[in-house]
């Protein structure tokens, strides 16, 4: 057994025909930790591993400290990177038969998908997950990735999108029982070193933003074209020279991510959003022969599925001593459920949009004459439709318009510190399901027992619950209370 006073031992691995050396076990972690290592050397997820010690099998939650280990054992890995084969078909399951975590989601309608534990710090990946979580058509990309997808030499953007998959998986199912996501952790700290930062032994809160923007990064550089079509924001900026305005530049840029500038004069997101698209900058001018102002203007070439905003929270300054650190802006901004993003839009693209925008305006009006069965009929219909669009949106059935479906908020001074949580909007097949569910089992319940379907779900690390869209809207800012950080809104296709 290892020594209480050490906290590292180096062992191997044999996994089938493949020998792995020399591999660093830190003591002070549980199993999961070590298994999660061992999925970013294998490829086999940690529910498959089975790693055998002198015999006997490797227990789940215990220290590896209490492990009897010694240096340069080498242990046994048994395990398949491959999916197991589905069975046909899906017997009936009853409540009771359930295991204990899973029993109180079923008699709840299965209206929550499970929260994430906090592993130390890790809230801002918590909440990232979770809103990127409600984009169904990214958990079908991931759910096609297979674990030799495009990879002879896995790298980290592999390990790390099969993570991704991985923990989407886990956390998409309804149950009562918190994921506690080591993997995933595990290997974005081996793609991304500067989340692995600690401080006194102890691992320092990070940026949201920048978690959010790296996964979305990798899972693009792996999954390809389709992550474009859901997330990339095309603009075309024009550049003219102040001093000489014959001088022009124009270029065309893609981004993931769509930023909310703010200043005394911004009280609403579309006032920073506009403001954002202004790039005005001191840059050589080859007319003058000097340097010179330039006055920069972003218009929007082509529009996503899913449109990122971040609102700049956040800004540098030199304090007294000369040293630049980071402050928040506590302004209070307000957001609107549907976003419309039309008229920061290039001309010929707004030429583009305005069949579909006048398509989507008479879909609403119809359905806003509607009552009852034909509006519930009318709704499953266009839901359906928007599905059979999901994977490859047309830029002619684009409409500018977007509706909110997650934020993520901070809560504290400092993006370095404080509280990230994700509020995720159910999603439409969950309402219609727990909708259905509370019909038809009116008759078996007391009018106490159902308040119906709540809009949205506050994931606050491993406690859910249900949140209204007033509570939702009250997350503008202005004090010390929770406030939009990260935007994700979904395109009302016309």
């Amino acid at each position: 057994m290892a020594s209480s006073s050490t906290t590292a031992i180096q062992v191997h691995v044999k996994h089938n025909k493949t020998l792995y050396k020399d591999i660093s076990i830190n003591l002070s972690q549980p199993s999961q930790v070590f298994k999660a290592q061992l999925f970013t050397l294998t490829g086999v997820p940690v529910d498959r591993q089975k790693v055998i010690i002198k015999g006997k099998p490797l227990a789940d939650d215990i220290l590896m400290s209490t492990v009897k280990l010694k240096p340069n054992m080498t242990l046994m890995l048994m395990g398949s990177s491959e999916a197991i084969p589905e069975a046909p078909a899906v017997e009936t399951i009853f409540v009771e038969d359930l295991p204990e975590e899973e029993q109180l989601g079923a008699l709840m309608g299965n209206r929550f998908s499970a929260g994430l534990a906090n592993l130390g710090n890790t809230c801002y990946m918590n909440s990232t997950l979770q809103c990127l979580r409600v984009v169904e058509p990214l958990r079908t990309l991931l759910e096609s990735y297979g674990a030799d997808s495009e990879a002879p030499t896995p790298d980290s953007s592999h390990r790390l999108t099969l993570a991704t998959k991985n923990v989407m998986a886990e956390i998409t199912r309804k149950t009562s029982k918190p994921v506690s996501p080591y993997m995933f952790l595990n290997v974005l700290r081996e793609a991304f070193p500067t989340f692995a930062q600690q401080q006194n032994g102890i691992y320092s809160q990070q940026d949201a933003e920048e978690c959010w923007t790296q996964l979305l990064y990798t899972l693009r550089t792996r999954l390809g074209e389709p992550m474009v079509d859901l997330f990339g924001i095309d603009t075309k900026t024009e550049l003219v020279c102040e001093g000489a305005p014959d001088e022009k530049e124009v270029y065309n840029t893609t981004n993931y991510v769509m930023k909310c500038n703010i200043t005394i004069d911004v009280n609403h997101l579309h006032e920073g959003l506009k403001l954002a698209l202004k790039e005005d900058r001191e840059k050589r001018s080859t007319t003058l022969g000097t340097d010179a102002m330039f006055t920069g203007t972003a218009k929007l070439t082509k529009l996503p599925k899913y449109l990122t905003v971040q609102m700049m929270r956040f800004n540098t300054k030199r304090n007294n001593d000369g040293e630049f650190v980071k402050q928040k802006i506590l302004r209070s901004v307000s957001f609107p459920m549907v976003l419309d993003v039309f008229d920061m839009c290039d001309a010929a693209y707004q030429e583009e949009m305005k069949d579909a925008r006048d398509s989507l305006r008479e879909m609403e009006e119809v359905k806003a004459g509607l009552h009852g069965g034909e509006a519930a009929a009318a709704a499953a219909a266009a839901a359906s439709g928007d599905a059979m669009e999901v994977e490859k949106p047309t830029p002619s059935r684009v409409t500018g318009q977007y509706e909110l479906v997650a934020v993520l908020t901070h809560k504290g001074r400092s993006s370095d510190a404080g509280h990230y949580v994700g509020w995720v909007r159910e999603e439409e097949q969950q309402q219609k399901d727990a909708a259905a569910s509370a019909e038809q089992n009116a008759a078996k319940r007391s009018k106490k027992g159902d308040d119906g379907v709540p809009g949205w779900v506050k994931f606050d690390d491993d406690t859910v619950s249900a949140v209204t869209s007033d509570e939702v809207l009250r997350l503008h800012g202005g004090g010390d209370w929770h406030m939009g950080y990260l935007f994700l809104y979904r395109a009302k296709l016309g």
